[in-house]
């Protein structure tokens, strides 16, 4: 009885142990799941300060390198859901990379703006 016991106790364990998420829940398992805030945790949308705030390349990089992991990670999700069938996947996966395409235009445009400048 105690074996058993200790059988079902391991095999529990080890279950729970690999049913945990992949370890990057904060920001990208949101934008996997659709799921999205505002600028700061209450989700305000407070965007007055955008116009007058200036990127260099190395923060437009960063920015490009954060849009390509979350969309790689929500197309990743897509693939692997095997309930959808392929031809779903296929229009959801090409709506992602154009969803993608146009953040990274948004980036692109701000950094190429006119009065995009530090001082």
């Amino acid at each position: 009885m105690k074996q058993i016991v200790m059988l079902l106790l391991a095999a529990g364990a080890f279950t729970t142990t690999f049913a945990q998420a992949r370890g990057e829940r904060s920001y990208e398992k949101d934008i996997a799941v659709g799921r999205s805030y505002g600028n700061d945790a209450y989700g305000r949308n407070d965007r007055r300060y955008e116009d007058r705030y200036s990127i260099d390349r190395n923060e437009r990089a960063a920015q490009i390198q954060h849009i390509n992991r979350s969309f790689d990670a929500r197309i990743w999700d897509v693939r692997n859901d095997r309930y959808l069938r392929s031809a779903e996947k296929r229009r959801i996966i090409r709506n992602l990379e154009e969803q993608r395409a146009d953040a990274i235009r948004r980036i692109s445009d701000r950094y190429n703006r006119s009065n995009n400048r530090r001082y």
